[in-house]
């Protein structure tokens, strides 16, 4: 740890007008870095004391006093430089100077960007957003801590993200999907940091890699219904399947109930500014979401019961399992290129977000334009929609196959 910084001048480096380059001798790591700081002609300078002497009073002012006073600054604070102790190699010239002479625009090091760069935006951008980019920086920060080293912006390299991926499904056993919303995440901190001129490589933007198509999990029109009137004797769960229901009829996502107030209802309408997007949204109120909203208006300061995303999640499994919503039906998941098939009873794989995704599925089957659901689901892109076709499709052989049974 540094504890003083020395300084000198290097007398044999004067310029014409006689000026001596002034040297703080920075020690890192057993290496040094002489960086320079100011000038002074060197019959002022005191090598024992390492300050600039007072003129005399013939003599023109030397500026002794506001040399003294940046040395003086320069060796306070030291440990600002303890950030590179973690380093396994020694840092850059350019950092070193950076810290020292407190230039911002490159005094962060990689550590201290990622943390700003979620801070300063957590206002700016959706709560799940945020949820997401710090997820990503666990992950960075986990294998940071699994291999014993610390990333530097120079370390970001085509390699680093190699690195990344064979941690990611060799020892972590994550999801492709996840690791690609990770790396998504992780370029977009990068790109601001380019943006803030905390780091000048460009090599993140030449690693790519996509998301997988998975099977979507969702309830079909004749489990929906079951749901819908089913009774139930818990409270707990008689307000999860609303809460739930609710979703599946208006392709509201959870941030979106859970923020939902009464001004938002305006006659038969939603008038809503939708969390993810921040743009405003016009949702039609079903009849059977009516009967939802009326349910609860006398009971509290909300439109709707009040339940965490967790709670939500563990509830709705309960509220299917009694309801017998239990048909085997494959998950699918990707780890790289390895397709993995699992088989569950339905009601363990139902969660808050399969709401919105049976809207979406139920207005198919039911031949709604697409051009209205992606009105209501603020979705903008067609491709978003293929696995949704996919279903209703799916459904449709089913139905037609059912008609014709037993027609010879």
């Amino acid at each position: 740890m540094i504890r003083n910084i020395p300084f000198y001048i290097a007398k044999g480096r004067t310029d014409k007008r006689g000026l001596a380059p002034i040297y703080a001798q920075v020690r890192i790591k057993a290496k040094n870095y002489p960086i320079q700081v100011e000038k002074i002609k060197p019959r002022y300078w005191n090598a024992k004391k390492q300050r600039v002497n007072k003129p005399k009073e013939h003599e023109p002012d030397n500026q002794f006093q506001k040399v003294n006073e940046l040395l003086n600054s320069l060796n306070s604070n030291t440990s600002r430089f303890d950030r590179f102790e973690s380093y396994l190699t020694p840092p850059s010239r350019e950092e070193v100077k950076a810290v020292l002479l407190n230039v911002n625009s490159s005094s962060k090091n990689f550590q201290e960007a990622y943390t700003e760069f979620i801070e300063s935006n957590r206002n700016k951008v959706a709560y799940n957003t945020t949820r997401g980019r710090v997820t990503a920086k666990q992950f960075i920060e986990k294998y940071q801590k699994d291999k014993s080293l610390i990333i530097q912006f120079k370390d970001i390299d085509l390699q680093l993200f190699d690195k990344l991926h064979d941690y990611a499904y060799e020892e972590l056993d994550l999801e492709t999907n996840t690791f690609v919303s990770y790396v998504a995440k992780f370029k977009a901190f990068l790109n601001w940091a380019n943006d803030k001129g905390y780091c000048e490589g460009q090599e993140h933007r030449r690693y790519s890699c996509s998301e997988k198509e998975k099977n979507v999990i969702c309830l079909t029109p004749e489990e929906f219904k079951a749901l819908y009137n089913h009774t139930f004797k818990s409270k707990r769960l008689e307000r999860a399947r609303d809460l739930y229901c609710f979703g599946c009829l208006t392709g509201l996502r959870y941030s979106d109930i859970k923020s939902l107030r009464y001004e938002h209802i305006i006659g038969d309408f939603i008038h809503k500014n939708i969390t993810k997007t921040k743009e405003d949204d016009l949702i039609p109120i079903l009849p059977q979401a009516r009967s939802i909203l009326d349910k609860y208006k006398d009971e509290s300061f909300y439109p709707l019961p009040r339940m965490s995303n967790q709670k939500l999640n563990d509830n709705i499994k309960e509220c299917c399992e009694e309801v017998k919503i239990n048909t085997p039906t494959i998950k699918v998941k990707y780890q790289g290129n390895k397709r993995v098939e699992t088989v569950h009873p339905k009601y363990k794989l139902i969660t808050v977000h399969t709401a919105r995704k049976t809207f979406i599925t139920i207005g198919f089957i039911k031949g709604l334009d697409v051009k209205i659901i992606k009105s209501i689901t603020g979705h903008k892109k067609d491709s978003t929609f293929d696995k949704y076709l996919k279903i209703a499709d799916e459904h449709k052989k089913v139905k037609l196959l059912e008609a014709w049974s037993g027609i010879e």
